[in-house]
This record gives structure tokens, C-alpha cells and sequence, in this order.
């Protein structure tokens, strides 16, 4: 009780997404880039992901920023 997990930084990956974004001419929301970093850490640990939402919520979008901020940073990533 008491005790608050700190937040899982990647400052490298979420630049990267802020530029891919910004490219793509997205908007730069603290809670969709929030969404991007949460993809991100579940990449790192599962074998497989499917992103699952209304029509229009930006699953696509999220998925694609994502990959082309992991191949901004050097490893080649295709959705």
C-alpha cells in the first residue's frame, strides 16, 4: 500500500515516435503517444499482438507510428 510503480521511460523510441508522427502529420497527444509507448512495452514481451478497437481509433495509425519508429532507430520493422 503506498508504494507507486514508476513509469517505463524510453526516450529514444518516444522521440522517434514524436518525429515519424509529426512526418505523418499527426497530432502530438500526451494519451495517443501514451497508447504508443503501452504497444511498445507489450512488443518487448509477447510474441504476438493483435490491436483491437472501434472503427476510427486509431489503431492503424498507432501500429504504423510505431513500426516506423523502430526503424527510424535501426531495426527495419513492416506491418
Amino acid at each position: 500500500p503506498g508504494i507507486k510503480a514508476d513509469k517505463a521511460v524510453f526516450p529514444e523510441v518516444e522521440a522517434a515516435m514524436a518525429k515519424v508522427a509529426t512526418t505523418k502529420g499527426l497530432q502530438l497527444h500526451r494519451t495517443w503517444l501514451a497508447k504508443c509507448v503501452q504497444l511498445y512495452e507489450t512488443y518487448l514481451v509477447r510474441h504476438g499482438i493483435m490491436l483491437v478497437g472501434p472503427t476510427g481509433s486509431g489503431k492503424t495509425a498507432i501500429a504504423e507510428v510505431l513500426a516506423g519508429a523502430l526503424t527510424e532507430l535501426g531495426t527495419k520493422h513492416v506491418i
